[in-house]
């Protein structure tokens, strides 16, 4: 009883042994207290964790989401909901880096087990939203998947794109420049392509060439604030004054 006491008053979680010899001994009202304490413990350390301690949020239901993120379980769509309604994923938040990385790790496994090339764009855009461009490079490359030999359009675009934007992610714009504008040439009339080749100018500093793509894509229905977000984004990345300004 002495060890159990001090578990509780160290807000250490109880075993299943102690559990089992507190209900013999007719002590359930202190498996309840045990709980209850090591929970509140476990509630700030992942609102601390996740930095949420600002939110205020209620105990119900994001301590079972933030506990199945921690133990790298998947979400479910409520609980993904739940998340975009409070603004939780705003990008490179930890939640979601921590969720995109939970996807990304599953849809890899998928695509081993079904070997569905159209799971690629979508794991390597799971992967650069957990800031993880390098993986999103390996799903892409040529090992995973010969463009070459790929017969649907569609999906070689997507491809193109989505390994045009990891190599922006790392730097290497002249290869993401090159990969966008081989998806613009397949589909021509999707936006992802031009906001892609937008944002690549910009990085190179050919912003007269960047606006000229940024148009382009709003031609073919990407949204404006979208669009200026995005440019707002790079003006603010840019160290050079001169250049910013």
């Amino acid at each position: 009883m002495y060890k159990i006491l001090q578990k509780i008053e160290q807000l250490s979680r109880l075993t299943d042994v102690d559990i089992d010899w507190l209900k013999s001994s007719n002590l359930t009202e202190i498996i309840k207290i045990a709980e209850e304490k090591y929970l509140e413990k476990d509630w700030v350390r992942l609102q601390d964790k996740y930095g949420t301690t600002n939110r205020k949020l209620t105990f119900d239901p994001f301590y079972n989401i933030l506990s199945k993120l921690d133990r790298g379980e998947r979400l479910d769509k409520l609980m993904f909901t739940q998340l975009k309604t409070e603004n939780l994923l705003s990008p490179d938040s930890k939640i979601t880096i921590t969720y995109c990385q939970i996807e990304a790790d599953f849809f890899e496994k998928e695509f081993k087990r079904t070997k569905n090339k159209w799971l690629i764009p979508k794991i390597s855009s799971y992967w650069r939203k957990a800031n993880k461009s390098l993986k999103a490079l390996e799903i892409t490359s040529k090992s995973k998947v010969n463009l070459e030999k790929l017969k649907d359009k569609d999906l070689k675009a997507r491809i193109l794109v989505t390994r045009g934007a990891a190599f922006r992610d790392v730097s290497k714009l002249n290869e993401a420049k090159n990969l966008a504008l081989q998806a613009h040439k397949i589909d021509s009339q999707s936006h992802h392509p031009c906001t892609l080749l937008g944002a690549i100018c910009y990085g190179l500093g050919k912003y007269g060439e960047g606006d000229y793509w940024f148009e382009e894509a709003r031609k073919r229905g990407a949204d404006t604030e979208d669009i200026d977000q995005e440019i707002k984004r790079l003006v603010q990345e840019t160290s050079n004054k001169n250049k910013r300004k």
